[in-house]
């Protein structure tokens, strides 16, 4: 089995389309494991973990906290208008992930 290893995109113009997005959003939101409306730490990790992440899960999911975690509270809030959520989807797609990743993860 060939492993992929995600690119990380670095223009505006390379950012996959909204449809895409969407399903990303939905798919971070499921990971709410205890329905509290928040993404912690863990549930990140378990998310990125799923993706296929090579980058051990805690890192990356330090990195999407720092990156999206708007008021510092070290939870990610996953209601529809919230920038915080939009933030992981930007963070996971500038690095190349996608829902893709599952199949080639081995996880369907």
């Amino acid at each position: 089995m060939t492993l992929q290893v995600p690119k990380a995109l670095s223009h505006e113009e390379d950012l996959p389309d909204d449809e895409e997005k969407l399903a990303l959003m939905l798919y971070f939101k499921k990971k709410d494991a205890n329905k509290d409306r928040f993404l912690s730490k863990e549930e990140l990790q378990a998310g990125f973990k799923e993706l296929g992440s090579i980058i051990p899960t805690k890192l990356r999911a330090k990195h999407a906290l720092n990156h999206a975690d708007r008021i510092g509270d070290g939870v990610i809030s996953v209601d529809d208008h919230d920038q915080e959520l939009r933030g992981v989807v930007e963070y996971a797609l500038r690095r190349g992930f996608n829902l893709r990743h599952i199949y080639i993860a081995g996880v369907s």
